[in-house]
């Protein structure tokens, strides 16, 4: 199973844009670790959920910026059964 996480830049320049994590691989992946976001524009990073044993695991990834005050974290839940 997989989730788009869009990250949106609404400033005039280009944004750099770094994902940490997730800790837990597998079962969680990111198809991209690093990219740049156009002024005005948007970018998925697609988080990809491949479970190796049945349970639940939670993880998380971290969305930074060259902005410093733009830093977020996404939490990750995932059920196998």
């Amino acid at each position: 199973m997989s989730k788009p996480v869009e990250v949106r830049n609404k400033g005039n320049g280009p944004l750099s844009v770094t994902v940490i994590g997730p800790k837990h691989n597998p079962p969680f992946s990111v198809d991209v670790t690093a990219f740049i976001v156009g002024p005005h524009s948007t970018s998925t990073v697609t988080v990809r959920f491949a479970p190796t044993k049945k349970g639940t695991t939670t993880d998380a990834i971290k969305i930074k910026s060259a902005d410093p005050a733009k830093k977020f974290v996404v939490f990750l839940t995932g059920k196998s059964k």
